[in-house]
């Protein structure tokens, strides 16, 4: 990613990802972690070094501070397309839509955020408690 930047590696990746659907999951896992990792990074480099306390359920998690920043973008790109591939889990990919929904909030993108928060919780039976946990919080602090 130093060498070629982040566009160009995340384009590669999903490149090969897709020609080895689908007995891809491990580049896929691997795809996710990278998106993860680049919303911690960005939010450590935005919130004074602090944790990304939403990963965690902290209260200060989800006081949203709207920001922009490439990683968050990169992290979207890789989500997006993981999610539209995911159809074997549907937790994982309502987990995916959440975490979407959050980058959209840190960007500003609300409606489109909100949108995400509402398909990752639509349905409780195909969400991690955790995806409810925090999509609710997020829901109601959105709808006050």
């Amino acid at each position: 990613m130093k060498d070629k930047g982040t566009d160009v590696t995340i384009a590669r990746y999903i490149s090969e990802s897709e020609k080895l659907a689908p007995q891809n999951e491990k580049l896929n896992s691997a795809l996710l972690e990278a998106a993860l990792q680049l919303i911690k990074y960005s939010w450590n480099e935005h919130n004074d070094g602090s944790s990304w306390d939403y990963w965690f359920s902290k209260p200060k998690g989800y006081d949203i501070k709207q920001y922009q920043d490439s990683k968050l973008t990169s992290a979207e790109t890789l989500l997006a397309y993981l999610s539209a591939h995911e159809n074997k889990d549907a937790k994982l990919r309502n987990f995916m839509y959440e975490i979407s929904g959050f980058i959209n909030l840190l960007q500003g993108n609300t409606i489109i955020g909100k949108d995400l928060y509402l398909k990752s919780i639509s349905n409780p039976d195909e969400a991690y408690p955790v995806t409810l946990t925090r999509g609710n919080e997020i829901m109601k602090r959105l709808n006050k």
